[in-house]
């Protein structure tokens, strides 16, 4: 009954023909358990989707694969992806397993920092390349990016005012060394001359 709801629900939600053709085939993503006991309910089952762009596999619920299904790519999360679907029930294009860690993980140089900073952890590990694991990051993790980003702004900022002060120094001390050099000026005005002679008596016109 419960599934019956968010299935309308869902239906309501969809908003065009494409998002309808998105979800369309989730049945046939759900993946089959091996028995174990436990008794999943309907919402509850494991489904297996598909980055559109790495082409990696992510098994989330069934109740959350319909929003993931219809979740869009933003236009800054790159050139050409802006309102592309992130998802897909079918893999789009091969998935290189790669070596390189989410900007998170915990095996990153920079976890220490961004614990302290709050940081929260992601343990995906297997980007083809660090542009991947940058893209995931700032898709999956945009709280976090935005930190980031705006920290290496503000470092990188006063790294150039420091050097723009130390250049400022350099050349301050370097104009204070030729002042030193230079000699006096052969341009002074010479000191005024006074002769000690008397001056000789004026004539007054008009007196005989």
């Amino acid at each position: 009954m419960v599934m019956e709801v968010l299935d309308q629900m869902m239906k309501q939600a969809v908003q065009s023909p494409e998002e309808a053709a998105q979800i369309a085939d989730l049945e046939g993503a759900t993946i089959e358990l091996r028995p174990t006991g436990v008794q999943l309910n309907a919402e509850s089952q494991p489904v297996r989707l598909y980055h559109t762009v790495t082409g990696e596999p992510r098994i989330v619920p069934r109740i959350y694969a319909r929003t993931a299904l219809l979740k869009r790519f933003r236009a800054k999360d790159g050139a050409g992806l802006a309102g592309e679907f992130v998802f897909s029930v079918r893999p789009t294009v091969p998935w290189i397993l790669g070596k390189v860690k989410c900007l998170l993980h915990p095996d990153r140089p920079e976890r220490q920092t961004y614990t302290s900073w709050g940081l929260p952890v992601c343990t995906s590990e297997h980007f083809p390349s660090e542009h991947e694991a940058e893209n995931h990051t700032r898709s999956d993790h945009a709280t976090a990016w935005a930190k980031i980003q705006d920290t290496q702004v503000r470092t990188r900022q006063e790294e150039d005012r420091a050097m723009q002060i130390k250049s400022m120094e350099n050349q301050n001390a370097i104009l204070a060394g030729l002042a030193q050099r230079i000699p006096p000026s052969q341009t002074e005005a010479a000191p005024l001359y006074v002769s000690d002679k008397p001056r000789p008596a004026t004539r007054r016109r008009g007196k005989t």
